[in-house]
């Protein structure tokens, strides 16, 4: 990868790749880890990337650089260009491609149903779903399509809760339209067209929520059509769908690639399954699900998953909404700032043999959230902070209490799923019933 330095001195940018920005543009999304891990080798913790129509990139790779952004007000900043790419499939109401009054909005009356005791129930359900779908699992087993299944159905369980009949009708559209074809951008573009469909069901069943559905657990749409902002306003069908398609990736994609990751690492250490196992083990045939995704070895071993699998290269961007003087550089407005956590989890200065996997680095340990942010950092972190990581843990922990799972030697190449970094499609792990 040839990554020549930009020869104006008079810039007012870190340094970065001489070639054209489509070039770079292109490098970036076919290969963005060893396009990271080069410039970071040549250009150090600050580096600036053109990237064609995706615009002028600083990515900082620095832990207390990436503090100074995550502390920023958000007047300061936007994030609408940098997440635009999502808008095609999401929609223009999704919290994703929002900024400012219009994102702290939105987030405030999204977040109850994502914390607390509101993911309890859920939590049982997403181990039924693990439980069932790992009940037939013997011999070789491909990843990445079970785990979209298994991901989309707790997520259709939270958003419809006992409602089968549009939890099946997505399910079904998922299966024969969406997942014929899992390379990079292929499944985004078959659910963007399947959008009118998708969101004329949300539409229906906000209808019936409005007529009243008799005395019954209330999910995650009642708790979106319930919800008020400061003054008193209500969330728009249109804003609802929009949401419920946002989470398609964020609470679907993303967390069934972070699960493929989780599941082949331990695949790949017998000793990390052993350790699992038991600790579950101790807490009897038929544990909480809340107090199993609360282990320490558990939850240790999904941190790790996290600091060493990021899904996506970068946390949103910050644009400059003004020109800024940044770590001794006077930036201009319109250039992003980009926290790179994939980098920043590699460092060996915070941690030691960064590239090995060992859950036990995060037994009785902290880190600063600026050294380890798997879902961003400041007023844009994710909405999903708590339930991403129950699911996976709980989908690992049922999986791993019916089989024994083997890994080939040689580990799976990273690929582009739309901007996810997945596992390649084809990963097949060995699973023996025990």
């Amino acid at each position: 990868m040839n990554l020549s330095e930009h020869s104006s001195l008079a810039s007012p940018l870190p340094p970065g790749p001489s070639i054209s920005p489509e070039d770079q543009a292109r490098i970036w999304l076919e290969s963005p880890c060893g396009l990271l891990e080069a410039c970071h080798r040549k250009y150090g913790d600050l580096f600036t990337l053109r990237l064609g129509d995706f615009g002028t990139m600083v990515i900082v790779a620095n832990p207390d650089a990436a503090a100074q952004i995550f502390k920023a007000p958000m007047g300061e900043y936007e994030c609408r260009h940098f997440n635009d790419s999502y808008r095609y499939v999401m929609g223009d109401n999704a919290l994703f491609v929002q900024d400012g009054d219009a994102h702290r909005r939105l987030k405030r009356m999204m977040a109850p149903p994502f914390r607390g005791a509101g993911l309890g129930a859920h939590g049982a359900h997403i181990r039924q779903v693990a439980l069932d779908a790992a009940k037939d699992w013997d011999g070789t087993v491909r990843l990445r399509p079970l785990l979209h299944e298994i991901t989309l159905t707790c997520l259709l369980g939270f958003v419809f809760g006992d409602r089968a009949a549009p939890r099946e009708e997505v399910l079904e559209w998922f299966r024969t339209s969406v997942w014929r074809d899992m390379r990079s951008w292929k499944a985004w573009t078959r659910l963007s067209r399947l959008r009118p469909k998708i969101c004329a069901v949300i539409a229906a069943e906000l209808e019936l929520r409005r007529r009243g559905l008799g005395d019954r657990a209330p999910d995650l749409l009642d708790m979106l059509a319930g919800a008020r902002d400061a003054e008193g306003g209500a969330l728009t069908d249109a804003e609802i769908q929009d949401q419920i398609m946002m989470l398609m990736i964020t609470a679907v994609d993303a967390v069934a690639v972070a699960t493929s990751w989780a599941l082949w690492r331990v695949a790949a250490n017998p000793d990390v399954q052993d350790r699992l196992r038991a600790e579950a083990a101790a807490l009897g045939p038929d544990p909480d699900p809340i107090e199993l995704a609360a282990r320490p070895f558990l939850t240790a071993t999904a941190q790790e998953v996290l600091r060493l699998h990021t899904v996506l290269p970068t946390v949103s961007g910050r644009r400059l909404a003004a020109p800024q003087t940044f770590m001794g550089y006077d930036l201009p407005a319109g250039v992003t700032l980009a926290p790179c956590e994939y980098l920043i989890h590699r460092r060996a200065d915070l941690f030691d043999d960064p590239t090995t996997f060992r859950p036990d680095r995060f037994i009785d340990r902290g880190y600063a959230p600026s050294a380890y942010f798997p879902f961003g950092g400041g007023q844009r972190v994710c909405l999903g902070l708590q339930l991403a990581p129950l699911t996976l843990k709980l989908i690992l922990s049922s999986v791993l209490s019916q089989v024994r799972l083997s890994a080939p030697d040689v580990a799976p190449q990273v690929v582009r799923f739309g901007t996810l970094l997945a596992p390649e499609e084809n990963l097949a792990l060995t699973a023996a019933r025990l």
